[in-house]
């Protein structure tokens, strides 16, 4: 489809022989449209005068309008509001749950990353797949937490800002990569000048990770 896409050659229609083949295709995209859903929702919420606490935080980085736009940044208000926005678009409690945006406990559901600042973690085809949630209460416990891995989000085989790296090779703009540990490492070099950076989503760095950026470029810088 990708490719079909940048040619601009209609796809052949597929005949799903497997049931089974044609189901997974169907839930991903599910959870795919319900992770989009679930940016754009904390997106509004920052943009909100109940995100206050969020922009004095993003203010105190000393991260830009154009920064916070280009990266997604959103808001987690409460442990509540996911849920209640999720169900309202017609997703059911097993595809909140499995999508990774929301946590189940005695029947009930929560955001996953209730009350903290959100970054989404978008595939190179621009897909979100997951979430990045940083306290901002000023306590260290826990103080960065990740979407679980899901049927569409894969730990080690993600690496953060990987979609905007890849708009710089098509671009002819990408010699070298640096590779950070953090989120916020990313959104912060990116912003002082150094577009060319990503995270390794944590303090391990895979085999997959290292073969995913050898198609980009051939210099690493380990930063």
């Amino acid at each position: 489809k990708y490719l079909a896409d940048r040619a601009q050659i209609p796809l052949p229609e597929v005949k799903y022989d497997d049931d089974k083949i044609k189901a997974q295709k169907q839930k991903r995209e599910r959870l795919l449209a319900l992770l989009k859903d679930t940016a754009m929702f904390y997106v509004k919420n920052y943009r909100s005068e109940q995100g206050a606490k969020h922009y004095e935080y993003v203010l105190k980085r000393k991260y830009t309008e154009e920064t916070t736009t280009k990266f997604g940044i959103g808001a987690s208000l409460d442990f509540n509001g996911l849920p209640t926005y999720l169900k309202s678009k017609g997703y059911t409690f097993e595809e909140m749950v499995e999508s990774g945006a929301c946590g189940e406990k005695n029947g009930r559901l929560f955001d996953w990353l209730g009350g903290r600042l959100i970054i989404p973690i978008i595939d190179q085809f621009n897909n979100v797949v997951a979430f990045d949630g940083r306290r901002i209460d000023g306590e260290k416990e826990r103080k960065y937490v990740n979407t679980k891995e899901t049927p569409v989000f894969f730990k080690g085989k993600t690496l953060f800002n990987i979609n905007n790296l890849k708009k710089l090779k098509n671009e002819g703009l990408l010699s070298s990569i640096i590779l950070v540990e953090g989120h916020l490492d990313v959104v912060s070099l990116s912003q002082g000048g150094f577009p060319n950076v990503v995270a390794s989503m944590g303090t391990a760095f895979t085999k997959d990770q290292a073969r995913i950026l050898k198609r980009f470029a051939d210099t690493v810088y380990v930063c």
